[in-house]
């Protein structure tokens, strides 16, 4: 964007805005206004790379442990607060038992049907 400025005195170099309320172009906007780009070196990059790689591969970077805890919010009815709770995990018992259910073959779904 250019301004054309008739009459008057131009606006003063490094100055963000004229005497008639116009700003000046856009000259070296980006030096004035943006960050410059920060200096990581190649070597940092790739480790960060393979810790993400790493992590939606199902395993943890080097040097640390995931732990699974699953989390319900609970709110409590008497005073209206609520809270994370740690969900307890089913009883290898009633694993094999939900497990024995889903392989008897009865998926609900009548095979007759046709389409």
């Amino acid at each position: 964007m250019q301004i054309l400025l008739v009459g008057g005195t131009p606006p003063v170099e490094g100055s963000l805005e004229s005497e008639d309320g116009l700003t000046p172009p856009m000259r070296r906007a980006r030096v004035r206004h943006l960050r410059s780009k920060p200096g990581v070196d190649r070597e940092t990059v790739k480790k960060w790379e393979q810790a993400i790689v790493d992590i939606l591969l199902g395993g943890a970077p080097e040097g640390t442990t995931f732990h699974d805890i699953e989390e319900e919010w609970v709110v409590d009815t008497h005073t209206g607060r609520g809270s994370w709770k740690p969900v307890p995990k089913p009883s290898r018992a009633a694993m094999a038992a939900a497990r024995e259910r889903s392989d008897d073959g009865d998926d609900g779904v009548d095979d007759d049907d046709n389409f």
